[in-house]
């Protein structure tokens, strides 16, 4: 229970917290973007709103003064309607009074009429009076309602301006926005993340790999060539330089030598195929050369910086040869009368082949006898011989490809899928095996040669091996 808890509990924090991680840190970038852009515009937008504010608050207070001068202009004029309609009223009241019993006996007619007719007047000027002022009340209260709007109307405009100089960033505010824009692509490349993987390698494996049956093997010679032979792989070799040999080999895989032999540095190994050589590491290497007529001179080799490779030394014959992938190459013995040259390196290319566009793998280095090289390996070499010669059930045998390091040419070389999907999913397995058959001999490493990096380190160490494989490196 617990080492599934433990399991779990790993699988999240490798997984799932770098992916919450970098979606947070994704949605703070966005974020920041937008409040950088606002921010280079904030100065020149409060500016020109602080502006318009002050604008809109001279243009409010002109109005509420001219309002108010207005609202004062009508309360004088309410005034002196008010004293019109008083003395209006004193008037009729007096004409009222003047015209009793004795009025009637002892004045003229013509009197009581002139006087009659007065009071019409005095009545008519209280009712526009009346009407005066009752239209003054209505545009006192009027004018004074709009006042107290003007008014609030500024207090508006000011608490407005204040909020926009003591503004402030919300990040609330900023982190929907971001999450707003980046929220689509987020989902998408966490369902990319996920299920992409699974959608890829399950294409590869299902549709792609199978492919390969449609393919003929590849054979690079038709002829029968003598056997090569190799010594059992260990930590240090020990190489007996005859008179006249020459042994070309990396400065990190020489441990030791006797004195006598004589040491010169060789930049490239093959000037033929120099890129290929700088990509191998097969530059800057020693020529050791026994200048003796007759005395042998002894060579200890050992790969000092990588603890668990192994050496081995492979025997090609005069006539024979070996398929081999440079990067495996730790050095070359040549013969007598090779003067320090490499042997004769034949370059195969299949530009045209099926076969090669589905492996991706287009040319094959063949180096010829007589020689003997030096190769390395995870954990040892091993050297597999096939006869199909006197079988009557011919044979094939499969092997890891990332473990070959090479094969006699006369084979009939096959790339085949892999035998489980989950293996090849979880890494454990590339996607094809390399299959032999025939009569021959092919070398592998103990252990397939598997990438230890991480993360950026291993994008970039497969995309290497990717290359290194197309050119068959």
């Amino acid at each position: 229970m617990w080492i599934l808890f433990s399991k779990v509990f790993g699988w999240l924090v490798y997984y799932v917290l770098p992916l919450c991680v970098a979606v947070i840190a994704v949605i703070a970038a966005v974020g920041a973007w937008f409040y950088y852009q606002d921010n280079a515009r904030l100065d020149v937008d409060r500016h020109l709103a602080i502006e318009r504010f002050m604008e809109e608050e001279q243009r409010l207070l002109a109005a509420r003064q001219e309002l108010e001068d207005r609202l004062s202009d009508v309360r004088r004029e309410l005034t002196d309607a008010q004293m019109q309609l008083n003395e209006a009223q004193r008037l009729a009241h007096n004409l009222r009074t003047a015209a009793g019993f004795w009025e009637r006996l002892f004045v003229s007619r013509e009197e009581r009429e002139r006087r009659e007719e007065e009071l019409r007047a005095t009545e008519r000027r209280k009712q526009e009076a009346e009407r005066r002022l009752r239209e003054l009340e209505e545009s006192r209260e009027s004018l004074a309602e709009e006042v107290e709007s003007t008014q609030r109307s500024i207090l508006t405009v000011r608490a407005e301006r204040s909020e926009l100089d003591h503004h402030e960033p919300d990040i609330v505010h900023y982190a929907a926005k971001s999450w707003e824009t980046v929220r689509l692509p987020v989902v998408a490349g966490i369902a990319a993340l996920v299920a992409g993987p699974w959608i890829f390698k399950s294409s590869l494996f299902f549709l792609w790999a199978p492919l390969l049956r449609l393919t003929p093997p590849i054979v690079l010679s038709r002829n029968s060539l003598p056997p090569v032979e190799a010594t059992p792989s260990s930590v240090s070799v020990r190489v007996d330089l005859q008179p006249g040999e020459t042994l070309l080999i990396k400065e990190k895989f020489l441990q030791a030598s006797d004195e006598g032999v004589r040491r010169r540095t060789k930049f490239v190994f093959n000037w033929r195929v120099p890129l290929s050589c700088l990509a191998c590491g097969l530059v800057e290497l020693i020529r050791m050369l026994n200048e003796s007529e007759t005395e042998a001179f002894s060579v200890t080799l050992s790969a000092r910086e990588e603890p668990m490779t192994e050496l081995a030394l492979i025997d090609v014959p005069a006539g024979g040869s070996l398929v081999l992938r440079p990067r495996f190459l730790a050095g070359v013995i040549l013969p007598e009368g090779g003067r320090g040259k490499p042997g004769e390196i034949r370059r195969h290319w299949r530009l045209f082949s099926l076969h090669a566009w589905i492996t991706l793998r287009f040319r094959y280095f063949e180096f010829c006898g007589p020689c003997r090289l030096v190769v390395c390996g995870k954990r040892g070499v091993r050297i597999e011989k096939l006869d199909n010669v006197n079988r009557e059930e011919k044979r094939a045998r499969r092997t890891n490809q990332t473990a070959t390091i090479g094969f006699t040419p006369q084979l009939r070389y096959h790339s085949i899928r892999a035998e489980t999907f989950w293996s090849f999913f979880r890494g454990k397995n590339p996607l094809f095996d390399d299959l032999f058959s025939g009569t021959g001999a092919f070398v592998c490493q103990e252990i397939a040669d598997r990438s230890k990096e991480h993360g950026i380190k291993r994008i970039w160490s497969g995309f290497w091996n990717g290359v290194l494989k197309i050119f068959g490196l």
